[in-house]
């Protein structure tokens, strides 16, 4: 199996927590892997799977790659000596690419131009091998296609986010190429696939001749052994009913709304005052954080590797998600979603996702609608109420298996 990702290996990243899920499935699907990445992951070679590493041409991408493989010690001499190409040819690049369509991207496209002859170098030499491109910047997908050009076995790609989003900001000039670029994609792929419905119908509008190629998948995610979860003890104590977020808030992903719930429960509820307690852990990059940390029932818990938060998370009472209160969130579910479920605790999902919304309340979970304050409130209370209890949630919907939904999109 041939892995394409941009972005693999950064325990704290959420497209390469992605792939490094994907690949620990291949590997026990009892697939051999090569990875084709870039330098900035801190994935090596072992025996299941070879990592190669290939650098951007452009001068901003490879320096922010050269960055990151020197913070982790992994800043090889052949890397060094790529500078002078970067400096050159890269500068070149990143020009030329801003008055062609307008503006940067982050989509890593120089990427390609090195990686796409490194995948048909591979692919001559073992011509049986799939080719599966997922996790991180669309310079992936585009690498595996180019690369399978002249072969009779098209690449499965799977995008983690919609490749054209409603959300996006593009210059006319930008839209055109997205467009041209999807259905190029998608021409050349032997499936295309999303992981929400909604963005695959999507997709299937703007490539209506080719949308039996396009499908919805939910991914699933990594499962960690039970001893392993329990083996952490609470730092908190007991007492607290812990609703527990794990990653990063910012922008519209805020904790606003569910404050304001909190404080108008708490006048209904006065048996749950100073008893409940918002835990974050991962970053805070709002203006709003001094706010958050005057208040009695929160706390901010450092980033932690995922396993770890993972462990930490399955100590709580309540998982929290918190989705954009835009629209970007109607057509995306996270990643820590699949985490959520697989601890088989209560969820409460403050978004705005009628997909995600089915997805949690199958689970035995609770919805809201994020700016909905009133909602947020019979959210937590219902929530809060499950957990004294202390019953267990009612799963009525399907559970997604990380190998069965990899099995699924790679036809094994």
């Amino acid at each position: 199996m041939l892995v394409v990702s941009y972005d693999s290996g950064s325990s704290g990243y959420c497209p390469a927590i992605w792939a490094n899920d994907k690949i620990h499935a291949i590997v026990g699907l009892e697939r051999r892997v090569t990875l084709v990445t870039s330098p900035a992951s801190d994935l090596a070679s072992d025996e299941n799977v070879k990592v190669i590493k290939v650098p951007s041409i452009s001068l901003r991408d490879f320096r922010l790659e050269y960055s990151i493989a020197r913070s982790n010690f992994q800043a090889s001499l052949l890397l060094t000596l790529f500078w002078p190409v970067a400096l050159i040819l890269g500068s070149v690049f990143d020009l030329a690419f801003k008055l062609s369509v307008g503006s940067l991207s982050s989509g890593r496209y120089s990427w390609a131009l090195l990686a796409t002859p490194v995948l048909m170098v591979l692919r001559i030499t073992d011509p049986t091998a799939q080719v599966f491109a997922t996790g991180g910047a669309s310079s992936g997908p585009v690498s595996a296609v180019m690369a399978s050009a002249f072969s009779e076995r098209r690449p499965v790609v799977e995008f983690q986010d919609p490749f054209i989003g409603k959300m996006m900001e593009l210059s006319p000039r930008a839209s055109r190429a997205m467009l041209w670029l999807e259905r190029f994609i998608v021409r050349h792929s032997n499936k295309v696939v999303f992981v929400t419905r909604q963005a695959a119908l999507d997709a299937q509008a703007r490539n209506r001749s080719l949308s039996q190629r396009i499908e919805h998948i939910y991914p699933g995610s990594r499962t960690f052994a039970p001893n392993d979860l329990s083996a952490e003890e609470s730092e908190l104590g007991t007492g607290f009913i812990e609703i527990f977020h794990m990653g990063t808030l910012y922008g519209s992903r805020n904790l606003d709304f569910c404050f304001k719930a909190l404080d108008s429960l708490y006048s209904r509820r006065l048996d749950l005052k100073g008893r409940v307690l918002v835990i974050n852990m991962g970053s805070v990059l709002l203006t709003t954080l001094p706010e958050y940390l005057l208040r009695g029932d929160f706390q901010d818990l450092e980033r932690r590797p995922r396993e770890a938060a993972v462990r930490r998370a399955h100590l709580a009472d309540i998982l929290l998600l918190v989705q954009h209160t835009d629209e970007r969130s109607a057509e995306t579910i996270p990643y820590k979603t699949y985490d959520y479920l697989n601890l088989n605790k209560p969820v409460l999902a403050l978004g705005n996702s009628p997909e995600l919304r089915q997805l949690v309340e199958q689970a035995g979970g609770f919805f809201a609608q994020n700016s909905d304050v009133r909602a947020i409130e019979e959210g937590l209370e219902k929530a809060i109420d499950l957990s004294l209890r202390d019953v267990s949630i009612r799963s009525v919907g399907p559970r997604f298996n990380l190998s069965e939904q990899i099995s699924l999109a790679l036809n094994i």
